[in-house]
């Protein structure tokens, strides 16, 4: 819970500040247009109002998201350091952190590498691992569909989606912790055949 809470102590206190925020004008606002005399401002449930605003909600805002991400974070970390996942240390793949460099989205463990060549970055969202060739696809905007479609039948057990940063194969973890690392390398000689058949270098 430490490292996740250190790691993205900054975007945790701007995620705080700007919920107290939010909900406090929202809360005045209302205040503006039900309160019917100068006294309703000074009265306790007007302040009560602004100390739930400024710092319970707000409050517990930030420890259940900061729970969830530790959560999250703690399982990723022994997820990553099990067999498969673990061999892929001993190829050269090494331990990184998404959204360094985001002000609001918070940081999460991956891993970044190379196999065949390919830029690769494993990471884990809603309970599938997520490994992203680092590449760029430009090219398949001209392609007619039925040939994209073509090609991902021919590879119908090796899932395929388009990411930000890149070309995406998934698998949920739970297949993925009952694999062999040779399981897994497997799948993934078989993703990169598929982005070489898609021109994708």
């Amino acid at each position: 819970m430490i490292n996740y809470t250190l790691l993205n102590k900054a975007k945790l206190i701007r995620t705080f500040v700007w919920t107290a925020v939010i909900l406090t004008i929202a809360f005045c606002i209302w205040a503006y247009y039900n309160c019917d005399s100068v006294n309703c401002y000074n009265s306790s449930d007007f302040i009560f109002g602004l100390i739930t605003t400024l710092f319970i909600l707000p409050t517990i805002s930030i420890m259940l998201e900061t729970t969830q991400g530790c959560i999250e974070y703690r399982r990723t970390e022994k997820f990553f350091n099990s067999i498969p996942m673990s061999e892929l240390f001993k190829n050269g793949f090494k331990a990184s952190l998404t959204e360094k460099e985001s002000k609001w989205f918070m940081s999460k463990l991956s891993l970044v590498g190379q196999f065949d060549n390919y830029n690769m970055i494993c990471e884990v969202e809603n309970g599938r691992l997520r490994v992203i060739a680092n590449t760029n696809y430009d090219h398949l905007d001209k392609w007619d569909d039925k040939d994209i479609d073509s090609i991902q039948q021919s590879f119908r057990h090796v899932r395929f989606e388009y990411d930000g940063d890149g070309i995406a194969t998934t698998l949920k973890v739970s297949e993925v912790k009952k694999m062999t690392y040779n399981g897994l390398e497997s799948h993934l000689k078989e993703f990169i055949k598929m982005l070489k058949k898609l021109k994708i270098e």
